[in-house]
């Protein structure tokens, strides 16, 4: 797993899912034919967010706005200290989702017995990458990544 402090893309995203009970976010956009890319956020907190993000950059708030944030969710007493807020740019717009945790995962799905693209398996030198059954499809990941504020 690589860790990043920034994510930027192009894609069109779009509100997947949303679990209370685990606290999940998920949002999905596609890439191409095959190729999705999942940001999957946990214990999340706090959400501002449209359904659909045409392209987007994701970057920890700044100070003040996770201040502001923290202050609308928590009194002191709830505070911890790996709460975290997400800025989410897009189309000269900020959102804001609180977590404890982003990962980013990269994948393909193909039907079980067609051919997985020569060296999919290998396109990171990513320990977490690799090809998974799900059902009657191949998950290929390829590439997964942690965000980080540190």
């Amino acid at each position: 797993m690589e860790i990043i402090k920034e994510f930027k893309s192009e894609e069109m995203f779009r509100i997947r899912n949303y679990q209370v009970g685990h606290s999940q976010l998920l949002l999905r956009g596609d890439v191409g034919d095959s190729e999705i890319i999942d940001l999957l956020f946990t214990e999340v907190f706090y959400i501002e967010l449209p359904q659909y993000l045409n392209g987007l950059v994701i970057s920890p708030a700044t100070q003040e706005e996770t201040n502001k944030i923290k202050s609308k969710v928590f009194n002191p007493y709830q505070y911890r200290q790996n709460y975290k807020v997400y800025a989410i740019a897009s189309y000269g717009e900020r959102y804001f989702i609180g977590a404890i945790i982003l990962w980013i995962s990269r994948y393909i799905y193909q039907p079980v017995g067609t051919a997985i693209p020569l060296g999919a398996e290998i396109a990171t030198n990513n320990s977490e990458s690799g090809l998974y059954r799900e059902g009657n499809l191949n998950r290929v990941i390829l590439a997964s990544y942690r965000f980080s504020f540190d």
